[in-house]
């Protein structure tokens, strides 16, 4: 077999798992999840599940670090279509646009959120938290890179922490009850 067809059948169980893990865990939850019904979905045996993840932890990882980059690039380049420089228009569209597909799939708000931060910055997925600066510092009052990391952070755990507990609980404020103080926070940290 050559190099080339064999890399792709790796990439094939490797991304056949991913997608497993995320259909389950959107179903049975994380917790209630296990290697064994990862592998069971995706059609392979658990030892299979060990060639490409260390273990439950790893695949979930994975998945965060995956799904939160999909949905932040998408808001991003969203948000770009914006007749706006404000960067604070740009964070709130940002977060409404990650709101709304947390809404459309509460799933991903008990996948995500935890480690919202993690997931889309981490140093595996530099290219996405470069880019993410790079258009804060670019279009906001804040120049130094250093503090412009600090501000997207928490605003990316305020809105985490909001959604998750808004959306899955209702508590202690439902998500249309606590939006609009949400963006005025937003605002704040951008706008100073």
């Amino acid at each position: 077999m050559s190099s080339t067809k064999s890399m792709s059948i790796k990439t094939d169980k490797k991304e056949s798992l991913l997608k497993s893990a995320m259909e389950i865990f959107k179903t049975k939850g994380i917790t209630n999840t296990t290697v064994a019904d990862i592998a069971k979905y995706a059609g392979t045996a658990k030892g299979t599940f060990y060639l490409y993840f260390k273990d439950k932890d790893e695949i979930i990882r994975t998945i965060i670090m995956n799904e939160a980059s999909k949905l932040l690039e998408n808001a991003i380049n969203l948000s770009k279509n914006l007749k706006t420089e404000k960067a604070s228009d740009r964070v709130i569209f940002v977060a409404n646009e990650l709101m709304n597909a947390f809404l459309e799939n509460i799933k991903y708000v008990e996948i995500i959120h935890k480690n919202l931060y993690t997931g889309l910055f981490s140093k595996s997925n530099n290219d996405v938290f470069s880019n993410a600066v790079k258009e804060f510092v670019a279009n906001g009052k804040e120049k130094n890179t250093v503090k412009a990391e600090k501000k997207l952070y928490i605003i990316i755990e305020m809105v985490g922490g909001v959604f998750y507990n808004s959306i899955t609980n209702n508590e202690p404020y439902c998500l249309d009850d606590i939006k609009d103080e949400l963006f005025e926070c937003i605002r704040s940290i951008v706008d100073n």
